[in-house]
């Protein structure tokens, strides 16, 4: 297993947090918003990421290959509460704010979506804000 601090500063180092706003005509928006967590890396090491998240209740799925165009292994973290989970445990570091930067917001679009809020309009626009794509 990874040491925690260790693990800490590989999740802030290597993940990439993804919000995904798409199309969609089975939604009152006309939109789903789709996320995930995602490390890219040598499969070994992300084995062992992936064990040690497992230990702090984060499931994650190993993928050998990303794509056809990109035969990398991927680590992919989603679920509403693998993600909270996550957010969590990065959140509980001694990192100071300014420097968590898009895990402070990844966490408040995970919270805005755990409780059910992106089926409003308000919370809908709030998530389209903190990914950048509305202006205030």
């Amino acid at each position: 297993m990874i040491p925690k601090q260790a693990l800490y500063g590989m999740l802030y180092g290597l993940c990439k947090n993804s919000v995904i706003v798409i199309d969609s005509n089975q939604t009152k928006f006309g939109y789903k918003i789709t996320l995930f967590s995602s490390i890219r890396g040598k499969k070994e090491v992300l084995e062992a990421i992936q064990r040690s998240l497992l230990q702090h209740s984060i499931e994650s799925r190993l993928y050998e290959k990303e794509s056809k165009s990109r035969p990398k292994p991927l680590l992919k973290i989603s679920g509403l509460d693998n993600l909270m989970n996550l957010c969590a445990f990065m959140l509980s570091c001694k990192i100071p704010e300014n420097l968590l930067g898009d895990w402070s917001d990844f966490q408040r679009v995970v919270s805005l979506m755990n409780n059910g809020q992106h089926y409003t309009t308000k919370g809908f626009d709030e998530i389209l804000k903190i990914k950048g794509v509305l202006n205030d």
